[in-house]
C-alpha cells in the first residue's frame, strides 16, 4: 500500500492507505479510512493531527547536583528508650523553562528513568535518599527526602537529564500543512519543525523510556520495581512476583 499525505480544513495526516481504493482527494474513500478514523487504523498512521504529540520545548542533557550527607542521630525519649534516626528534605532546580504553564516532562537519573518511590541512594536498612521531580510554570525542580538511622548517609553527586515538552495545541493562525525550506508545520502546530516530538530509539540509546505495562507491585508490605534496563529493586522483603514489563525507549526530536 502507498504512504499518503492528506490535508484539508479539518485535519492533516500521513498514513498508509487502507484497502478498497477510491479517490485519494475524497476523505470518505475507503483508502482514506485512516484519515477519518485514525484510532481504528492506528497501525497505518505515521502522523495525524487528532493525536497529542510530545513536542520538545527544552532538553538539558546533564544537570549535576551535589546531595548533602545526613548525619545519624540518637534521641533519648526516656531513660530506657532511645529513638534512632534523622530526616531532612531539600529542594533543587533542574531546569528553567519559562513556558508560563506547567508542562509535561521526563527526568532521568543518570542513565535511566526510575519510578517514583525508588531511592537513588540506598545505605542499607534505615538509610535512604529519595527524589521526586515536579514542574512549575517556570521551572523543573527536584524535591529530596533523606532519612538515616544513628549513622551517617554519605553525600553523593548525581547527574540528571531533563526533557520538557511543549503544549502543542492547535494554533488557528498556523496552516494545516506547510512545507518550505527550514520550516514544516502539520495540523496547525501539532507538529512543528522547531519543536519536534519525541521519537522511538533503540534500547539503550536513550535514558528516557515509556513503559507499556505496570512496573511496580506491592507484596508482604514491601515494594518491587522493574527498571528500564531490566533490573529489579526491592524495598523491603518482597515475596511476590512481577512480570517483566516492556518499555519504549524515546529521545528528544532535536537529538
Amino acid at each position: 500500500m502507498s504512504i499518503r499525505l492528506y490535508a484539508d480544513g479539518l485535519r492533516c495526516a500521513i498514513y498508509e492507505e487502507a484497502p478498497g481504493g477510491g479517490d485519494p482527494l475524497e476523505p470518505t474513500s475507503l483508502m482514506n479510512r485512516p484519515v477519518i478514523n485514525p484510532s481504528g487504523w492506528i497501525s497505518n498512521i505515521y502522523f495525524h493531527s487528532d493525536f497529542d504529540y510530545y513536542g520538545t520545548a527544552q532538553y538539558s542533557p546533564s544537570v549535576t547536583l551535589s546531595h548533602a550527607a545526613l548525619t545519624g542521630l540518637t534521641r533519648a525519649i526516656t531513660i530506657s528508650l532511645n529513638f534512632l534516626g534523622n530526616l531532612t528534605t531539600a529542594d533543587h532546580l533542574l531546569q528553567t523553562h519559562n513556558l508560563g504553564y506547567i508542562p509535561r516532562f521526563m527526568v532521568a537519573v543518570g542513565d535511566q528513568m526510575i519510578p517514583q518511590g525508588t531511592p537513588i541512594q540506598d545505605g542499607g536498612l534505615g538509610k535512604k535518599r529519595f527524589v521526586c521531580p515536579y514542574a512549575t510554570t517556570t521551572e523543573i525542580r527536584l524535591f529530596e527526602v533523606i532519612y538515616t538511622d544513628d549513622t551517617t548517609l554519605s553525600a553523593v553527586s548525581q547527574t540528571y537529564r531533563v526533557l520538557t515538552f511543549d503544549n502543542q495545541a492547535v494554533d488557528p493562525i498556523l496552516d494545516q500543512l506547510l512545507i518550505q525550506p527550514g520550516d514544516v508545520v502539520f495540523g496547525q502546530g501539532k507538529f512543528r519543525m522547531d519543536r519536534p516530538p519525541i521519537r522511538a530509539v533503540a534500547p539503550g540509546e536513550s535514558p528516557f523510556s515509556i513503559p507499556t505495562s505496570r512496573t511496580a507491585a506491592v507484596r508482604n508490605g514491601s515494594l518491587r520495581v522493574v527498571l528500564p534496563n531490566g533490573s529489579t529493586y526491592d524495598l523491603g522483603p518482597f515475596t511476590g512476583s512481577l512480570p517483566t514489563p516492556s518499555f519504549i525507549n524515546v529521545q528528544s526530536g532535536v537529538i
